[in-house]
């Protein structure tokens, strides 16, 4: 990785800067004491860092990896919320279709009980009627009988 960010740097340097300071910067004394300087600043920032979360773990602070952990895992749990709202409103709805299901069955069943109640009622009283015009015609034959017995006599 150091030749590629000499290279880099290189050719970053020598758009910008003038001969003589190309002429240093091609120097290989210079290029490793550039590489250190980096390789220095890299491990002061590890080592500050490092510093800062003791002085915040002491001082019962979050730090910034530990704030960066919680945001990320409050985004997962509110993705999993809109998840399990999303399957809910979807158990509702079908809920609530078996509950009109359900109703319109009710429905049906008292439409059939009142109609089965409309038919017994009609047959009750066509029996009964019919029981009527059977009384009536034997009382009707008897009467015959009755006066053609008298008119016999």
């Amino acid at each position: 990785m150091n030749t590629l960010w000499n290279e880099v740097l290189m050719k970053t340097l020598m758009e910008r800067f003038s001969p003589l300071v190309l002429k240093l910067l091609t120097d290989p004394r210079i290029q490793s004491l550039l590489a250190e300087v980096l390789n220095l600043q890299s491990g002061l920032r590890e080592n500050i860092e490092s510093q800062v979360k003791t002085v915040a773990r002491t001082l019962d602070l979050a730090t910034r990896d530990e704030v960066t952990g919680v945001r990320d895992v409050v985004k997962a749990l509110e993705a999993q919320v809109a998840e399990l709202k999303k399957a809910l409103a979807e158990k509702d709805q079908k809920i609530e279709a078996q509950d009109k299901a359900i109703d319109e069955l009710k429905d049906e069943v008292k439409k059939a009980k009142t109609t089965a109640k409309k038919a017994k009622t009609t047959t009750k009283t066509s029996s009964t009627s019919g029981a009527k015009k059977t009384t009536t015609k034997k009382a009707s034959k008897s009467t015959k009988k009755d006066s053609a017995a008298k008119t016999e006599k």
